[in-house]
Formats: C-alpha cells, structure tokens, sequence
C-alpha cells in the first residue's frame, strides 16, 4: 500500500473521510496508510475505486497515475469573490499577476 498516503494527500481529505467513505475503522485505514496492515482483496478493489486507479498502481507495481480529482470547499465569500472577478474581466490579468497566478492559455487569447 505504497500510494494511498499520496493520493489521499493529492485529494486533500483527511485519513477519517475516507475510512468513512470507504465503510471501514478509522484505525484500520490507519494502518494500512502505515503499512503496519494490509487490506484483503475486497478492500483494495475498494481503495482502487476510491481513488481511480488501479491496484498495481496502489501497491507499486505500476507508474501509471490516475487523475485525480482534488475536492474544494469554498466559503460564501470566496463565492462573491469569483463572482466579482468574473464580472470584472479587464481587471482579471492584474488580479492574477498581483496573486502570482498565471491564465490559462485560453483565457490569455480571450482577454488579447
């Protein structure tokens, strides 16, 4: 179990979310993040799922990385704030320079 620690990391939820998610103790994913256990079949095809790849992949016998999909809780401001920036498209090329964040290729040919 060489990559669940990575993947849950990449996927930026907690060790308890997905002992939950997964239907499984909280110590027991513990330990297999730990590699002090190691989960039957039925719970690696679960892990496999849970995180979109394949079990060679899990346990180091492949490179082949699955996409992962980082989840994102925003607050209600920073709702308004996407809201404001996307009403305010001249504005957005300075916004993104002061917050050291580059366009998207596409964005930068639409704001040309």
């Amino acid at each position: 179990m060489f990559r669940i620690a990575e993947l849950r990391e990449k996927m930026g939820i907690s060790m308890r979310k997905v002992a939950i998610e997964l239907g499984i103790p909280y110590t027991t994913y513990i330990s297999y993040e730990k590699e002090t256990r190691e989960p039957n079949s039925e719970t690696l095809i679960k892990l496999a799922d849970y995180f979109n790849c394949s079990i060679d992949y899990l346990v180091g016998r492949n490179d082949k990385k699955p996409d992962i999909q980082v989840e994102f809780h925003i607050t209600d401001h920073e709702r308004e704030v996407v809201i404001a920036y996307r009403k305010q498209p001249s504005m957005q090329l300075g916004v993104d320079r002061m917050l050291g964040v580059a366009p998207l290729e596409d964005e930068k040919e639409k704001r040309a």
